[in-house]
């Protein structure tokens, strides 16, 4: 029998209510032994939430990365390349609450999307190579027992392989000599280190349990 002639065949309901009534026992959606509260909708919520999460950390790392650049003007005309490293808050909170792969994706995302609003692929370079190099030492740090390795120390090592990732860059660009210059952005990143971990320590006093 052909596939037309099986459709015509099949009764015509008016609704899928119908359909249901009408159908066997067996045949019913609801009783085709599938286990309550086990049909994928909890898992397409966490996945919402999730996204949602993330969207709000991507929207606070993006705002705060824009901040920075007022507050820290200062700073980095006595230390060229240095930065509080706000953003980088965000990043980590993320990687502790949501895990690697939303917080690599949200850090990403912050470098590019900075990219094209202010369109300097030089600072690109820096910035994408710092940001990954630092997410995957955060990542390793986060693992290390919490009793001996709190969130601060997390934060200095994070700081660190931030200014790490931007010095292998700078050498490319600039040479060796600014292999210099590379023991006070190390130096630096200590107290830049400390100032974030204490935020991130409050915000996770802060953030539901839930």
């Amino acid at each position: 029998m052909s596939r037309q002639a099986v459709q015509s065949s099949r009764p015509h309901f008016s609704s899928r209510a119908q359909h249901h009534m009408l159908a066997p026992e067996g045949d019913r959606p609801h009783q085709r032994n599938v286990p309550r509260g086990c049909c994928g909708g909890r898992n397409v919520s966490m996945k919402i939430k999730t996204l949602t999460l993330c969207g709000i950390l991507l929207s606070t790392a993006l705002i705060l990365s824009w901040a920075e650049r007022f507050f820290s003007v200062s700073l980095m005309r006595a230390f060229p390349g240095v930065k509080l490293g706000l953003a980088n808050i965000v990043v980590t909170v993320c990687m502790v609450y949501l895990g690697f792969w939303p917080a690599f994706i949200v850090g990403l995302l912050r470098v590019f999307i900075l990219f094209l609003i202010m369109g300097n692929a030089v600072s690109l370079a820096f910035s994408l190579t710092g940001c990954i190099v630092s997410l995957f030492v955060t990542y390793f740090a986060l693992k290390l027992p919490e009793k001996h390795f709190s969130l601060i120390s997390v934060s200095v090592l994070s700081s660190l392989a931030f200014n790490l990732g931007q010095g292998m860059v700078s050498i490319l660009f600039f040479g060796s000599s600014f292999l210099y210059y590379l023991p006070v952005l190390c130096t630096l990143s200590l107290p830049c280190g400390i100032v974030t971990g204490i935020a991130m320590n409050g915000i996770r006093k802060a953030w539901p349990s839930t």
